[in-house]
């Protein structure tokens, strides 16, 4: 025990209590010290208490502050972290706080942390001030800063353990008006061992630690506890599949908007049809299959031309369904059978584990019909069909190339929607659709009851609705680039633009469009 003696500080008005324990030898000893210590440090003492009850502290009694067991908390780029003293604090040469610290590990925080040290100094002091206030607190004096943003740290962390998937302020319209998430959302990190996610998702240097005690009690933890909720926790992001930090003070239950479905330009009765499966999915106590674990989950197959409203339709499910979208293309799964059965096996497992609706895009790589002469090609098929015949969830599968399927997968499809190239009335809903996002933003950029008033001209250029989306995007950059209010001319122009490709394509086609070379080929 060094000087200044802090252990005597901290427990001077115990220290009665404490000799009446003791032997009387023991005791003659202890009296002695604290005889000295009061004459040398006493002033020290009363001068650390004085300078506390102002709530201010010079740098030569911040060593006074804290205790070995302390919760501390500390601000760091604007979040706040809980800590726990595991030494007696002491001044270095330049008079900085050094204090070994370690950060509580539970399950809120991926990461191990062992001891550290951290500097408490005069980074943040005005030097013509004496006084100043430390940037590490202890938690009893700081409660009414901060302690009501760590016990909704905590509050958010214990409901992840329920939902698991939240957003990250996340929810944005996109630029063009298109009614789609364009963040994504990330499912939480919590009890998923790392030996479950596939190492495709750079998880080699993710380190979960167990359960702590104290989290595997019944009995909710106490106020000190709740002080050491992490800023940060693990989460996929559903997009991008990447593992993030997330700060858990952004994290927010997700708000589920049913605008992606409603836009859609889709006959009334498939759309009710869609609502209906989605909403009333067959559970599996209720599987009508006569194996136990087959067929219980709800297969969708939306075939068409590009641009037709395949994947917003997928989109659109998973909002009604209230389930994040996990969306798969060719590209991640890879061609191999063998990379194939084990990353859709990861999928549909993490799929199931996060209670997502599972989009396979451009599926006919995995659909089309198998042959005596390409080995190859039949055991991409039959893994492919081994796998999804047993997945409990919402799969959906698009493709424009339908006319190439196996014939073992029509059995397998509960409902295949098709998505013809868009008529006239439909192109014109579309229009309507963007106009009226458009017009939701009140910016004053878009000149929308001009725009209204082409619809009729609009409605006759055939274009698929992406094209459409383009088209909008395109000219509100061009109006934006001159500083000018987007009007029909800017997107008169941008069109115009667009369609001399299409011309050209068309004309190198022989005068054919992609839909009459799909259906001439049988393809789609």
């Amino acid at each position: 025990m060094n000087a200044p003696y802090l252990f005597i500080y901290h427990h001077r008005r115990s220290w009665r209590e404490i000799l009446s324990r003791c032997s009387s030898t023991v005791r003659n000893h202890l009296n002695l010290l604290t005889d000295y210590v009061s004459k040398n440090y006493g002033h020290e003492y009363t001068a650390a208490d004085a300078s506390f009850g102002r709530r201010k502290v010079t740098v030569d009694l911040m060593r006074y502050l804290f205790q070995p067991g302390d919760t501390l908390i500390s601000k760091d780029d604007g979040q706040f972290r809980g800590l726990v003293a595991k030494s007696w604090p002491d001044l270095d040469g330049d008079k900085k706080l050094i204090l070994a610290e370690e950060e509580e590990e539970d399950e809120f925080d991926s990461y191990g942390h062992g001891p550290t040290g951290s500097d408490v100094g005069d980074s943040d002091m005005n030097s013509d001030s004496k006084h100043h206030t430390t940037m590490l607190v202890g938690a009893k004096a700081n409660r009414n800063h901060a302690g009501e943003k760590f016990k909704s740290r905590e509050a958010k962390a214990a409901a992840e353990k329920i939902t698991k998937t939240f957003d990250i302020e996340a929810w944005k319209w996109s630029f063009d008006g298109d009614f789609r998430r364009v963040e994504g959302l990330y499912s939480i990190q919590l009890s998923t061992n790392a030996s479950e996610i596939s190492k495709e998702w750079d998880l080699h240097d993710l380190d979960i630690y167990p359960l702590r005690e104290e989290m595997e009690q019944d009995a909710p933890p106490d106020e000190a506890f709740l002080y050491l909720a992490q800023p940060q926790t693990k989460g996929f992001n559903l997009r991008t599949k990447k593992w993030l930090d997330l700060n858990i003070d952004q994290i927010h239950p997700v708000a589920w908007n049913s605008l992606a479905f409603d836009s859609l330009v889709l006959d009334r009765k498939t759309k009710e049809l869609i609502t209906a499966l989605v909403s009333k999915q067959i559970s599996s106590a209720k599987s009508t299959d006569v194996v136990a674990g087959k067929g219980n989950g709800l297969i969708l197959l939306l075939h068409g031309g590009p641009g037709t409203g395949k994947t917003l339709t997928a989109e659109g499910v998973a909002e009604i369904a209230k389930k994040p979208l996990y969306r798969v293309t060719c590209g991640d799964v890879g061609t191999k059978a063998e990379e194939v059965e084990k990353y859709l096996e990861s999928v549909l497992y993490l799929g199931r584990l996060w209670d997502c609706v599972v989009l396979l895009d451009e599926a006919e790589v995995f659909l089309e019909r198998r042959s005596l002469d390409d080995l190859q090609r039949n055991a991409l098929v039959s893994v492919f069909l081994r796998v999804i015949e047993y997945h409990e969830g919402i799969l959906i599968l698009t493709s424009n190339r339908v006319g190439t399927f196996d014939e073992a997968f029509r059995s397998r499809i509960q409902i295949a929607v098709h998505y013809p190239p868009l008529r006239a009335y439909q192109r014109l809903q579309i229009w309507k659709n963007f106009f009226d996002r458009l017009e939701s933003f009140k910016d004053g950029a878009v000149n929308v009851d001009e725009l209204r008033d082409n619809l009729e001209e609009l409605q006759k250029i055939e274009i698929n609705g992406r094209q459409i989306r383009n088209a909008i995007t395109t000219a509100r950059q061009y109006a934006e680039w001159k500083n000018e209010v987007m009007t029909y001319d800017h997107l008169t122009i941008a069109l115009q633009v667009a369609q001399k490709f299409n011309d050209y394509s068309e004309k190198l086609r022989g005068g054919l469009t992609d839909d009459q070379i799909a259906e001439d080929e049988g393809i789609r």
